[in-house]
């Protein structure tokens, strides 16, 4: 979900008296101008930087793969390029998302707002952002002093090299939270707002004693309603929350531990699988998909609406973003299904509900995280999922056919059999993809990370001996899925900080507590922690909410007997019921977008795909040793 507030706040400038607008043309014009321009420098390094770094890593784990099965060696220095890479894809591409103002944020309540009033509200969500920038820089290049005369144990580099990312992104966005309000400077009200901003920020974090946890949830909170990006939302939380508990002084750790967050060999899976599929969906995969599925079922009564989900199931495999699935495949379902007589609202419904479905399998990044998380197996989580992502899917199929049958919806055409023959013939490569990177991390054959690369690398030269990608559109390509890993890489640098400040109030423990004075029965228990978990869905996205979830109630979950692996199933089943519900509901804002409809009428489309997912929920939870069955079959240990 994207704010663009920005380009809505500068609107009501024209509102202001002229005369005063008169005023401010000149000497606010101009550094308006000045700064935008350095903004855009900065943006334009920023994407070649990206686009670099993300290729870069690439190289390295296509070379570790080779020099492993085939020159029967490794290289020593692979897992720490590849780590610093994906630190450094973190900051940058949070920087260009922030510039170009789609981080993912929760902008409900601020699209209620009059213009002029939404620009206050975003010149204080800037002024937030700023003091975090300014910690950012000021303790991170404190950090780079600190570790100056250190190495890194492999490469032999000054530790402050990957270090230094952090205050150069602090430094970045002051500059251009700056640059958003001069932007509206036609009202001096915001420069006003942004100040107060600062004023409260810095006063509770250096000034002013207040109780710890009330002030980190509220701070959290208030943030994520002035549109805060929900990275930033996390930090600014966990920095806030920090301070009230051990003082100003232990602010030194904040770049420390944003850092450290995104310094993991297993998260750079994330962009080499967002890559694979945004080649895809580039390279026109999407629409061969959906093709060789209605050969299948496009003869039934809503058949087309059948397609939607398995196809959705298909580019799970290969996407592992549900956001990239809503997106990739509704812009090809969504148009057609309308063209076939189905509504726009219930169009638009369906595929944000079969969208969720990129949650469930492999290589799901939601379910990468929680592996990374819960440090439980990543393979054996895969094959975990596959079975409730089916009855899932099984579910969906369901209402989607009972449906066509109230509503009448259209039957397909029959094809004959040289055009089943062509489309079949067209669907072996993206097919193919999915044997990759299941038998590749199910069969032990790669990490999640090395699947990803090789996923990626397959697609890309498939796409280009066929046409379906041309050259030029590589970079373009690169951008995208490095921009679109950052801004979910980020929301866990800052759950990270935010994770850190709650461990050490030891609220992990009173929440234990709690939960094991209402009851020892393990169905009991799951359920109430459901109930908490869509609460949570209510205020942030599956991965913040997994961040923060898992290491508060995983270790009564494990004492009670319950399995890490059933309960990541269980809370991704809950996770696919926040992303189709308003506040948060990214996929229904993505498919309302596609069909530029009304929120609240593509939401009433999937209240009953949203009832099936908490039925599903609900038997997941009374049988949790469902989804052990297939790791067991398979023994994977």
């Amino acid at each position: 979900m994207t704010s663009g507030l920005i380009r809505d706040a500068d609107r009501h400038a024209s509102d202001l008296p002229t005369a005063w607008r008169s005023v401010n043309a000149g000497a606010a014009g101009r550094l308006s101008a000045m700064l935008l321009a350095v903004c855009r420098g900065i943006n334009r390094v920023a994407e070649v930087a990206s686009c670099t770094i993300l290729l870069a890593a690439c190289v390295t784990m296509i070379l570790e793969v080779v020099f492993r099965y085939v020159l029967n060696d490794s290289l020593s220095w692979s897992e720490e390029v590849a780590r610093y890479a994906l630190m450094a894809l973190t900051f940058v591409g949070a920087f260009i998302s922030y510039h170009r103002d789609d981080h993912l944020a929760m902008t409900m309540l601020l699209d209620r707002l009059a213009p002029r009033q939404r620009a206050l509200a975003t010149s204080l969500r800037d002024g937030a952002i700023a003091c975090l920038a300014g910690i950012l820089l000021v303790y991170g290049f404190q950090l780079c002093q600190s570790v100056a005369n250190t190495y890194s144990p492999v490469l032999g580099i000054p530790e402050w090299w990957p270090y230094a990312v952090v205050p150069a992104f602090g430094a970045a966005v002051i500059l251009q939270a700056v640059t958003h309000v001069a932007r509206r400077s036609g009202d001096p009200l915001n420069w006003a707002a942004s100040a107060l901003s600062v004023a409260i920020v810095f006063g509770v974090t250096y000034l002013v004693q207040l109780p710890v946890l009330p002030t980190l949830v509220a701070a959290f909170v208030v943030s994520l309603l002035l549109g805060v990006p929900v990275g930033f939302a996390l930090a600014i939380g966990g920095m806030i929350g920090l301070a009230s508990s051990m003082g100003a002084a232990a602010l030194v750790v904040v770049p420390q531990r944003v850092a450290e967050g995104v310094n993991s060999f297993l998260l750079l899976a994330i962009p080499f699988f967002m890559l694979t599929g945004a080649i895809m969906a580039t390279g026109g995969f999407a629409r061969k998909l959906v093709e060789f599925v209605e050969l299948f079922v496009g003869r039934l009564r809503g058949g087309l609406a059948i397609a939607d989900v398995l196809v959705s199931l298909i580019f799970a495999d290969i996407s592992g973003t549900a956001a990239g699935d809503t997106a990739a495949i509704g812009s090809v379902m969504i148009p057609e299904m309308v063209r076939r007589g189905y509504t726009p609202e219930y169009s638009a419904g369906l595929q944000a509900a079969a969208g969720t479905l990129g949650l469930m399998f492999p290589p799901a990044t939601a379910l990468l995280i929680y592996a990374f998380v819960a440090e439980t197996s990543v393979a054996k989580l895969f094959a975990a999922a596959l079975i409730p992502g089916g009855l899932v899917a099984l579910t969906f199929i369901g209402i989607a056919y009972v449906t066509a049958l109230r509503r009448g919806h259209p039957a397909g055409a029959a094809r004959s059999w040289r055009q089943a023959g062509t489309v079949s013939l067209r669907a072996v490569p993206p097919l193919f993809t999915i044997v990759v990177i299941l038998g590749g991390i199910l069969g032990g054959v790669f990490t999640p990370t090395e699947a990803g690369v090789v996923a990626a690398s397959y697609a890309a030269v498939v796409s280009l001996l066929t046409r379906d990608l041309h050259a030029k559109q590589i970079t373009g390509v690169l951008l995208d899925a490095s921009v679109s890993a950052a801004r979910v890489t980020f929301i866990i640098a800052g759950a990270t900080l935010m994770g850190w400040t709650l461990t050490s109030m030891q609220v992990p423990t009173l929440v234990m507590h709690q939960l094991e004075r209402v009851s020892d029965d393990p169905f009991v228990i799951l359920m109430l922690i459901n109930l908490m978990l869509i609460a949570v869905h209510g205020l942030m996205e599956t991965v913040a909410a997994i961040l923060l979830v898992v290491p508060v109630v995983l270790p009564l979950v494990t004492r009670l007997g319950v399995d890490p692996v059933s309960f990541g199933v269980i809370l991704i089943i809950n996770s696919a019921i926040g992303l189709v519900l308003p506040p948060v509901g990214i996929n229904t804002f993505l498919t309302t977008g596609i069909i530029r409809g009304r929120v609240e009428a593509v939401t009433r489309q999937v209240m009953p795909f949203a009832l099936g997912l908490a039925v599903d929920m609900v038997i997941v939870t009374w049988f949790p040793r469902l989804p052990l069955w297939l790791p067991h079959q398979m023994l994977i240990p």
